[in-house]
């Protein structure tokens, strides 16, 4: 897996690629929850050569488990941080897990 952070067009977000195509349904993130901030965030998953997107508007902080329909090769995922208090995404990458099944 290797990371990624894009700004294109004021279009900021971050991006896990896969090298192996697993089939993937659930991801657990740990947002920043050191404060009272809530985060507004989207995540697309690039599944057979396209960019779907499995969760828009999503609001929360600290753990979040997200679970959606199963999506095979998924080739990456990017997560995009739409409404923050201080305009930054604060993801705590190294509490980022995928259960998937290759």
């Amino acid at each position: 897996r290797t990371q990624n952070i894009n700004n294109e067009h004021d279009q900021a977000y971050l991006q896990f690629d896969f090298q192996e195509a697993p089939k993937l349904n659930d991801i657990t993130i740990h947002l920043w929850d050191f404060d009272n901030r809530v985060y507004t965030y989207s995540i697309d998953v690039l599944s057979n050569g396209q960019w779907k997107n499995v969760f828009s508007n999503l609001q929360g902080r600290g753990i979040q488990y997200v679970h959606f329909q199963d999506m095979e090769k998924v080739r990456a995922i990017r997560m995009k941080g739409i409404n923050t208090s201080d305009q930054q995404f604060h993801l705590l990458n190294d509490n980022l897990s995928f259960r998937y099944t290759l």
